[in-house]
């Protein structure tokens, strides 16, 4: 019972925390929801947060978020989404590179 606590209230922190619009905290949460790590496994609520997270700029967030949609086989969703998510992962690759040198 003390680990299910636990677990709820690390998901309740980061849930308030991705509402507050902390990207890498969406991003723990599509991990959460993906494995069924402290919560029931939800593939829906973890492509929500990996979309989440993607907009504000996890890379691994958009890195989920992608794998997601092309694992979905949406053809409609792969050839609009993938696109303009590619082009954000590039660009928040790049700016990584540029900060850590």
């Amino acid at each position: 019972d003390r680990k299910d606590s636990c677990d709820k209230e690390k998901i309740m922190n980061l849930t308030l925390m991705c509402e507050s619009n902390n990207g890498e905290a969406c991003n723990d949460l599509v991990v959460k929801y993906v494995k069924g790590d402290g919560v029931k496994q939800n593939l829906s609520k973890a492509f929500e947060y990996a979309k989440k997270a993607c907009n504000l700029n996890s890379i691994d967030g958009c890195e989920w978020y992608m794998s997601m949609i092309e694992q979905s086989g949406n053809k409609e969703w792969i050839v609009t989404l993938i696109p303009p998510v590619r082009e954000k992962f590039a660009s928040l690759k790049k700016t990584e590179r540029i900060v850590l040198n």
